[in-house]
């Protein structure tokens, strides 16, 4: 999938997040979620394509760190805690993956408008340094609202049915069904504890036509 729109990104990131937290340990969930939560804050819909890229490219690094990590033994949450460090504005990894990308489109920018200027006038404004941003936007960012999820509660997880030795797949329950090619649980139609049947009710639209608890 090409990502050419911050919306893109946000699903493509949710869509891991939310398999992440079906299948790996919390400390190692809790990146992905993470990252995220990091590109709804970051990339707003109208996002320059510059940016998204950036941070595409950011994202990218920090999964291929994450995994260099835990394939050399690295303890998993020492791996996890590097990773989400690299988020932060004044870390290596940002300042040499986005702050460096911006700020060389700033100057790029200021150079394509005074060269596109009126004949006879000069632009007497001056590029802004490397490492400087060409315009520092001090109002204060509105809120954003969170993004919806569907991860399954721990306390949900916990009373999923297991059937033979496997858990029943709960998204396969669901109007929607499951999305996950490589999906290891039970795709069988099976009764639900009352918590759990709340829980899919509510998040995926409802049971299966031929579920022994439609009504």
């Amino acid at each position: 999938m090409q990502i050419n729109r911050a919306d893109q990104l946000h699903q493509v990131l949710y869509t891991i997040q939310d398999a992440a937290f079906m299948w790996y340990p919390s400390d190692l969930a809790a990146v992905f979620r993470s990252l995220h939560g990091d590109s709804v804050r970051s990339l707003q819909p109208t996002a320059p394509a510059q940016l998204l890229y950036a941070m595409c490219n950011l994202y990218q690094a920090i999964f291929s760190d994450l995994f260099d990590d835990l394939l050399h033994g690295v303890d998993l949450r020492r791996a996890s805690s590097r990773a989400l460090s690299s988020l932060r504005s004044d870390s290596p990894t940002y300042q040499r993956l986005v702050t460096r990308v911006m700020n060389d489109a700033a100057v790029a920018s200021v150079f394509s408008t005074a060269s596109s200027g009126p004949p006879g006038r000069q632009d007497t404004r001056r590029p802004p340094a490397r490492g400087q941003a060409a315009h520092r936007d001090t109002r204060p960012a509105r809120a954003r609202p969170a993004a919806e999820s569907s991860i399954i509660p721990k306390q949900i997880r916990d009373q999923i049915p297991v059937v033979n030795g496997k858990q029943v797949c709960v998204r396969f329950q669901s109007v929607k069904g499951c999305t996950f090619p490589s999906c290891k649980h039970l795709h069988e139609l099976h009764r639900l504890p009352p918590d759990v049947l709340k829980w899919v009710t509510e998040m995926h639209m409802g049971l299966k036509a031929a579920h022994p608890q439609r009504e």
